[in-house]
């Protein structure tokens, strides 16, 4: 069973039970439940521990606690099957596991803990110093959740060249619902940011410390951070982890996406098509950048004597394309510009070829390259390039873009470029040459682009393991240090063999094997899937192109060893120059073919001589061996002795191990108190259990690794022992009552001597605490100031002495006034000079300790002005929004705050009076007035440059105020409390909308009245609408039926609306009007006339039985005449209504003014007919239809004659 199916199963069944028990191996919580009592005690009792992922042949192993404290407990030998180990730990620590860790010799270099109970992850049980009388937190107890961290950036497929945008958030279950924080959640920094090249893929479990590198640290729980990218390798894939840790030293963590360095600039490839433009036409211009872009590239091109002229770039699916218009004029060479980002931000502008093309002249033809190939690659760093050209052109050759060659023709027409060093860093070794002719008046050929590569085979050089190492555990680290000069990335495989000697299964025909892949460099293996012996090991890198196998190193596996358990721990520590160190050597327990134990030696010189040993019983030739060593030590003997022991067993399996030898008769220095400081307060707040009497708090320091730290306060003495690993030791004291106490402490180091003391003195007492309220750090003051400020004692102390001064930067202060017994004081700052170097500063003391608190200030008595000031709009509707802008100025303090008051046209504008006159003014009226007046101020925005000696500002106010004039008056103040004279503006609302007067018709210049409360139109006609409405309309419109409007527009002169009206069709219709004043007020739309739209007037003539129009016809008007009772002819041209307008249908159109008339009609070959008197009450429209007759034909001399007789009657 591998041991993470172990840890699962156990983690599984330990929650069911505080007794556990497996095929070998129980474990006993004495205090049950899931808060238990301190101190506690577990049993634990193993049949092997083989099967729990020790190393085989561990010869120690402890028993503790995976919490905040890891109380340590002494180590047993792994021959003790069953051991108690109990645990005094204090109230509140929540444990997450207990766990036993096997290990040889020494604690630090032990496996894996293998837990007995819990797992590490969430709270098993937590420990309470209460009685067993308080209750039982059910549901497993009070669960410490992980943090949960999540990583947003860098995700997806990234490349960077100069930083890293880290986004990341972070919770923990324990903060939800809880005010000020859960002690289990996160505390204000929690989160440190890391980067890793070793991991290509994450099983989302906390990654090893070694396998990460720290990048920042105390961060917030939630917000980003930029990192600036230092020496990363440009090709290697990074990813960015992001740990949280709670209050309780829980762990959660996520991992980035992939991403890597990319500092290399684009290079690009353009080409030209047609390269030689003989003809105005377009030029197809290509661009292959040397990476992929972020953004399509800029393109120019510049004719000979022309400007540059910007090309419109896309991607054609294989390249960035650009069309260029050529322009006439200009011919010669075209100079192409490309500039182009990669998806890393670097900018390149490197044409590596094609650069130009040609414009009504003929290049020469281009070069022919004997060698090199293109696409070739190159057997050294220098090259030539060899061929030929035409006689009249010599050669230049450009290399990636930024190096240039020459080179003429020979008699043979054939040139060299000599010693071209080619680049193994640019684009991963490919260089890139372009050779273009070029003829006696500069004309360019096409170039011949060459890519030729100088690959580098990369370099592995094996670093771990050593040769001759024994490789055992399952995390065993293989390492090599790669590296390549065409900076590609290198894949690592790590390969063994199997030796023939070994007996590893395989024999003669055994292979190399792949242990697996890594471009880290690093790979972490287990050694106890493979079998026991011995192997050759070595590394392969590639690089794509080219591989490179390291040297191979002789390497054993061996995960049954022997092993040596020493009677004093992991050191023996002696008060003289020599000492006995005595113990035990096992053979590993390997079934059916036990080995026996031949020998054991030390070393004094690091492995380069050995001493052996006897066996106690005086021969090895068993499984377990006792051994008794004495060695002396040459003078001076003082310090700490290395020494290396090594066993053998009977298969000839060694193991190799460190016990060190300690010579102390040194007394030790005294041990460091880290907290309490000398001379600190130790106040309410240090108080680590609220809920008892007195302060109860911790204290902590450094001393020597494993000696007794006893500690002394008030008369009583605590010890504890400083940590194995760091010598930190910890020690929880309290304190009844306030007062001033000494804090000692002295240590017993572990050969007996005893150090001097280290004395600390501590106040218990909370000093008291001052609060500037006005005014605050970096404001300013001016005039007569009120100072506010708050004293209290949270101890509820009584102040004895206060005083306030005042001095500037570097200056000493002035005393202002002292033991005020007031919160607040006037402060006259006039005479002070004008500055913002000026500091406030209030002591306080309540007889045990005195606080001081300073802030910085400026003085200024300078006051703001208004450099602009306008309103948006000045007439508003009900509910309107007054908006309002400006700019202001202050040379000192900077503009704070801009406030604004709304006063009612007329209303009486009071200035604020200063603090300090309000005693002084007689007319208490006028104060009350003026107090008023400055509770109507209300604050605006400051929009740019606040506290700034430039600022803009603005006002928005919903309008809630009657109707009427009002003036809004603005006014800023900068942060000293000046304030700047008012500006004022004025404004009008008006909430009722403007109001109807009448409706009148009028057609031509004539007026049209209604009959009976209507109008009365023909269809067809065109008649004008006058409207008149309130004098602050602003728009005007009528609707009529079936949803048509007619805009009006006001006539000036008249101050009457008009619009034109036309009705096509015959029916009724209602005219209703809409209007809006300059407040927005719309009124409601109100029906002003009804027309009856009735058919014109119609002229026919009969045809046989039918009737049809007249076409053509003369409506006249005969108008009577009351003095003289006759008709004369109506003058149409000289009246308000105009002449009769003939429609061609045989309609027409004419409107008189009121009278008595008779219409005469007549018309070609047809009748001439009159109507019967009519007489009109109004002007109205004549809609009288006739008829008419056709006139019969008559010969010529009877229409001669009826002319005649027609002439006479009337003479």
């Amino acid at each position: 069973m591998s041991r993470t199916n172990v840890f699962v199963s156990t983690i599984l069944f330990f929650l069911s039970a505080p007794f556990f028990a497996s095929a070998a191996i129980n474990y006993t919580r004495v205090a049950p439940g899931v808060v238990i009592q301190s101190p506690f005690t577990v049993t634990v009792s193993v049949d092997s521990f083989s099967d729990y992922g020790f190393t085989p042949g561990v010869n120690l192993y402890y028993i503790t606690l995976d919490d905040d404290y890891n109380p340590h407990t002494e180590c047993f030998p792994s021959t003790q099957l069953e051991a108690n180990a109990s645990f005094d730990v204090p109230d509140g620590d929540p444990v997450k596991g207990v766990m036993i860790v096997g290990f040889t010799n020494f604690c630090e270099s032990g496996d894996e803990p293998y837990y007995l109970e819990g797992d590490g992850m969430s709270t098993a049980f937590t420990v309470t110093g209460f009685s067993s009388s308080d209750p039982v937190i059910a549901s497993g107890g009070t669960l410490a959740y992980r943090p949960e961290v999540t990583v947003t950036s860098p995700r997806g497929e990234n490349y960077f060249s100069s930083a890293v945008p880290v986004e990341y958030s972070s919770l923990d279950k324990n903060d939800e619902g809880t005010v000020g924080g859960h002690p289990f959640g996160l505390s204000t920094t929690p989160v440190s940011v890391y980067y890793s090249d070793h991991i290509l893929d994450w099983n989302h479990t906390i990654i090893d410390p070694a396998d990460k590198t720290p990048i920042v640290s105390q961060l917030p729980p939630s917000g980003s951070y930029t990192w600036k990218i230092g020496d990363l390798t440009p090709g290697n894939f990074y990813r960015i982890i992001v740990d949280a840790i709670d209050k309780v030293g829980e762990i959660g963590e996520d991992v980035s996406d992939l991403f890597t360095i990319d500092l290399a600039l684009p290079t690009f490839v353009v080409k030209a098509s047609p390269s030689v433009v003989t003809e105005l036409g377009k030029v197809t211009i290509s661009v292959d950048p040397s990476e992929a872009l972020r953004e399509p590239p800029t393109l120019s091109v510049t004719q000979r004597g022309g400007k540059e002229v910007a090309v419109p770039t896309r991607w054609n699916g294989n390249v960035w394309e650009g069309i260029y218009d050529v322009l006439p004029g200009f011919d010669g060479t075209a100079v192409v510009s490309v500039s182009g980002v990669d998806r890393a931000g670097n900018r390149g502008e490197t044409i590596l070829s094609g650069g130009s093309f040609n414009i009504g002249v003929k290049p020469p033809p281009p070069p022919y390259i004997a060698t090199p190939q293109n696409n070739s690659v190159a057997a050294s760093e220098t090259i030539d390039v060899r061929g030929t050209s035409r006689d009249d052109t010599e050669i230049i050759l450009t290399q990636n873009g930024t190096l240039s060659y020459s080179a003429k023709l020979g008699a043979d027409l054939a040139f060299v470029v000599s010693n071209i060093k080619l680049n193994k860093t640019i684009s991963h070794g490919e260089n890139i040459l372009s050779v273009v002719a070029r003829d006696r008046i500069g004309i360019e050929s096409e170039p011949v682009v060459l890519r030729v590569s100088l690959n580098t085979k990369p370099s592995v050089l094996l670093e771990r393991p050593a040769a001759q190492s024994v490789l055992s555990g399952t995390s065993t680290l293989l390492s090599a240090k790669v590296s390549d000069e065409n900076k590609d990335p290198v894949l690592l495989r790590y390969e063994m063999l199997p030796l023939v000697s070994s007996g590893v299964s395989g024999g003669e025909n055994a292979e190399w094997f792949s242990l697996g892949e890594t471009v880290s460099g690093k790979l972490l293996i287990d050694t106890t899937e493979l079998l026991d012996g011995q192997y050759l090991l070595r590394a392969v890198g590639s690089d794509g192109a080219t591989t490179t196998t390291s040297s191979t190193r002789n390497v054993s596996v061996n995960n049954q060893l022997p092993s040596i358990r020493f009677d004093d721990g992991r050191r023996t520590v002696v008060p003289r120059g020599f000492a006995t160190v005595r113990g035990s050597v096992f053979a590993p327990d390997i079934p059916g073919s036990r080995p026996t134990i031949t020998g054991l030696e030390y070393s004094l010189d690091r492995g380069k001589k050995w001493s052996a040993l006897v066996a106690s019983d005086g021969t090895y030739n068993s499984f377990e061996e006792r051994f008794a060593a004495t060695i002396a030590f040459s003078e001076p003997a003082e310090g700490m002795h290395e020494i290396l022991w090594r066993a053998t067993d009977s298969r000839g399996f060694r193991v190799v191990t460190s016990h060190p030898v300690v010579v102390d008769t040194v007394p030790p220095k005294a041990p460091v108190v880290l907290f309490p400081e000398n001379g600190s307060f130790l106040t309410k707040e240090t108080d680590e259990d609220p809920r008892k009497e007195g302060l109860q708090f911790t204290a902590r320091g450094k001393a020597e690794p494993r000696s007794i730290v006893t500690v002394t306060l008030a008369g009583r003495s605590f010890t504890t022992e400083a940590s194995f690993d760091d010598g930190t030791w910890k020690q929880a004291l309290d304190i009844s009552e306030r007062g001033e106490y000494e804090v000692t402490a002295a240590l017993t180091d572990a050969a007996g001597n005893k150090s001097g003391k280290t004395s600390v003195e501590i106040t218990y007492n909370t000093p008291p605490q001052i609060v500037f309220l006005s005014p605050k750090e970096g404001g300013g003051v001016h005039g007569s100031f009120l100072v506010q400020y708050l004293i209290k004692d949270p101890d509820g102390d009584w102040i004895r002495h206060d005083q306030v001064s005042y001095g500037r930067a570097g200056g000493a202060p002035v005393f202002i006034i002292g033991d005020l017994g007031e919160n607040s004081f006037l402060w006259g700052t006039t005479k002070l000079a004008t500055g913002k170097d000026y500091y406030l500063r209030i002591d306080a003391s309540d007889g045990v300790a005195t606080s001081t608190e300073t802030i910085l200030i400026s003085v200024d008595n300078g006051v703001p002005t208004i450099d602009a000031f306008s309103v948006q709009r000045t007439s508003f509707a009900k509910n309107g929004v007054l908006m309002a802008s400006g700019s202001a100025s202050d040379d000192l303090s900077g503009v704070e705050f801009v406030e604004y008051a709304i006063l009612k046209e007329g209303e009486e504008f009071l200035v604020p009076i200063p603090y300090g006159m309000m005693e002084k003014t007689k007319e208490r009226e006028l104060e009350k007035k003026a107090e008023e007046m400055a509770a109507r101020w209300q604050k605006g925005s400051i929009v740019s440059g606040s506290l700034s000696k430039k600022a803009t500002w603005s006002i928005k106010e919903p309008l809630r105020i009657d109707d009427g004039a009002h003036r809004l008056f603005v006014r800023v103040v900068d942060a000293s409390g000046n304030v700047s004279a008012a500006k004022e503006e004025h404004f009008v609302i008006d909430s009722t909308p403007p109001r109807f007067g009448s409706l009148s018709l009028s057609y031509r210049k004539g007026a049209i009245f209604p009959v009976g409360g209507r109008f009365t139109v023909p269809a067809g006609a065109s008649v004008a609408a006058l409207v008149s409405l309130e004098g602050d309309a602003t728009k005007a419109e009528i609707s009529l039926v079936g949803d048509r409007s007619v805009a009006l527009e006001r006539d000036n002169a008249s101050g009457l609306w008009k619009g034109e009206m036309t009705f096509p069709e015959v029916g009724e219709t209602s005219v209703t009007i809409i209007a809006t004043d300059k407040a927005g007020n719309a009124g409601e739309e109100k029906d002003v006339a009804l027309i009856t739209v009735v058919p014109p007037g119609k002229i026919t003539y009969r045809e046989g039985s039918e009737l049809l129009p007249a076409g053509r016809k003369t409506v006249g008007v005969l108008v009577h005449d009351p003095a003289r009772d006759s008709y004369s002819s109506w003058k149409g041209a000289s009246s308000l209504y105009g002449d009769t307008v003939d429609l061609a249908d045989g309609a027409y159109i004419l409107a008189l003014p009121r009278g008595t008339y008779r219409l005469v009609v007549s018309g070609p070959s047809l009748t001439e007919e009159s109507t019967e008197p009519f007489t009109l009450s109004e002007a109205q429209f004549v809609t009288v239809d006739l008829t008419l007759d056709k006139v019969k034909k008559e010969s010529f001399w009877s229409i001669i004659k009826a002319w005649f007789k027609k002439k006479f009657s009337q003479e």
